[in-house]
Order: C-alpha cells, then structure tokens, then sequence
C-alpha cells in the first residue's frame, strides 16, 4: 500500500482536535474512487466540503483498523478538496490504545493510487476546540469545548491554507495495516414522520 505515516509539528502533546487537508486534482471522473484511510485517534473525511464519515474502528497499536470508503460520489473532474478533522488523544483509552501520533490514507482512482499521506498534506490546530481539554474519564477522550464563532470554511477549495503547518513523516506505531472487518457506520439525517 501507497502512503506514508504523517503527522505536523505542535507543541500539544494530548488533547489535540487537528484538521488536515490536501487539494486533489483530477482529469476526468474516475468509475471507481476508494479512500483507505486511518490514524492514532478518530477523525471525520470531507471531501469538498461534504462528510463521508468518521472512524476508525478500534484497533491494537501493532494491527492498525483502516476504513474503506467509496468516494466516486464526491469527487468531480478539476480541484477536489480532501480535508479531515482528527482527534489525537495522546493517552491509554479503553477503546484505543496509547501510541504517538500518526495519520496514514491512500486514494486509489480505477485501481490506481492518486493520492496518499505524504509530505503535500497540510495541518493545523481547530481553533474552534479547546486544546488539551480535560479528561473525562479513562473510557473516553477529552471533554469537547467547541466554540463556533472560530469555525472557519476550511473545507471548502477557497480556503487560504497558507498558513497551516507542512506535514512531516512520523515512524508508524503500528507493525500491520488491516481492513475493518464489519462496515463503517453511515450517518444521515431523518425528519421525524
């Protein structure tokens, strides 16, 4: 598999709520599009500004869960943005196991890899979160504080990202790289009948 484990610079050991993103260029519109995507935390995936869904699974530190997900629907032939918000917890939860950071994903278009994490991913911390909030409890990660008058549309292809910090390659903490085995959840929303 293509990709490479990424991480950015930050003075935030745990607790961090990070966004990343990367601007994919395509040709013509692929038949089949697959993001393998994973890291040592949760995130959410946009892709031009939609959600696709969120994971992943939970995982040994040695055999890393990865998602799949079917993209072909959001992605459109010109500038694609592919933006993910990551939770890092930097601490032992019962459900993910304490490891350093590291995001790893790979984008395969009709077969082929047409993206993937490496060094052209750019991160920065959400300012809309609280950074290193407090710890809960030793089942789940830091206690969200989410402000939403510093929500910016980062997710969007006319986003400055100039600013935001250069990716730069991390030693994976895991030894092995495995699919999920049951489906990812699918979010929608409902209107009550």
């Amino acid at each position: 598999m293509a990709g490479q484990s990424i991480w950015f610079e930050t003075k935030q050991s745990e607790g961090i709520f990070a966004r990343g993103r990367k601007v994919l260029h395509l040709g013509d519109q692929p038949v089949e599009a697959n993001f393998r995507i994973t890291l040592t935390g949760h995130y959410r995936l946009w892709i031009n500004g939609l959600m696709v869904g969120r994971g992943p699974a939970s995982s040994s530190i040695t055999t890393m869960k990865y998602d799949v997900w079917d993209v072909g629907d959001f992605l459109q032939p010109g500038s694609n943005v592919l933006a993910v918000e990551v939770i890092y917890y930097g601490y032992k939860l019962s459900s993910f196991p304490e490891s350093p950071a590291a995001f790893w994903c790979e984008i395969t278009l009709d077969g082929r890899t047409a993206a993937q994490s490496d060094l052209s991913w750019k991160w920065s911390l959400d300012p809309s979160y609280q950074q290193g909030g407090t710890r809960r409890n030793s089942c789940y990660g830091p206690m969200e504080v989410y402000d939403a008058r510093n929500q910016e549309a980062w997710k969007e292809l006319r986003y400055d990202d100039s600013g935001w910090c250069p990716s730069i390659r991390v030693d994976a903490p895991w030894t092995k790289l495995v699919q999920r085995a049951i489906p990812p959840c699918r979010e929608y929303s409902m209107r009550p009948q």
